[in-house]
C-alpha cells in the first residue's frame, strides 16, 4: 500500500488529468433518452466524483482544501446545468448532484487518509534518520573518549 501511495503522490499530475478526462467524457457524452438505469447512474456519479476528487485533493496541495472543495462542488452543480442545456439526451437531476456531493466527500476522506498516512510515514522515516545520526554521533564520541583515555 505504501508503494502505491508513494507512486500516486509522485505521479499525481497525470492521474489528475486522466481523472479529469474521464469525468468530462462521462458527464458530457450525449445519450439517447432511456439509456442506463437510475441506480447505475447514481453509482456512476458517486464513483466518478470519488475518483476525480481524490486526485484533485492529492494534486492541488498548494490550494487550501476549502478552495478545492468549493471548485468541486461548483463543478458538480454546473455539470448538471450543462447537461440540461447543452447535451442531447442528458438532463438536470437533483439526485445526481447529491450523488456527486457524496462522491466528493468520499474522495476527500480517502485523500485525507492517504495524505495523513504518508505524513506519518515521513515522520517515521525522519525519526529513523535522526536515530541513525544519533548512533553515529555516539560512536564518534566513544572513539574520541577512548582515544583521550588511552593517552
Amino acid at each position: 500500500m505504501l508503494k502505491i501511495l508513494k507512486f500516486l503522490e509522485t505521479n499525481k499530475r497525470p492521474f489528475f488529468y486522466l481523472a479529469l478526462t474521464i469525468i468530462v467524457c462521462a458527464l458530457f457524452w450525449p445519450m439517447t433518452p432511456g439509456d442506463g438505469m437510475i441506480f447505475f447512474d447514481k453509482v456512476a456519479h458517486v464513483s466518478l466524483f470519488t475518483f476525480f476528487s481524490f486526485f484533485a485533493f492529492m494534486h492541488t496541495r498548494r490550494l487550501s482544501h476549502e478552495a478545492v472543495l468549493a471548485s468541486l462542488l461548483f463543478f458538480a452543480i454546473a455539470s448538471e446545468f450543462i447537461q440540461e442545456w447543452f447535451i442531447v439526451g442528458r438532463g438536470y437531476e437533483f439526485f445526481d448532484i447529491v450523488a456527486d456531493f457524496i462522491g466528493i466527500a468520499f474522495g476527500f476522506a480517502f485523500a485525507e487518509a492517504c495524505l495523513e498516512f504518508l505524513r506519518e510515514e515521513k515522520k517515521i522515516i525522519s525519526k529513523k534518520k535522526i536515530v541513525r545520526a544519533a548512533k553515529k554521533t555516539v560512536k564518534k564520541i566513544r572513539k574520541t573518549v577512548k582515544g583521550i583515555v588511552k593517552k
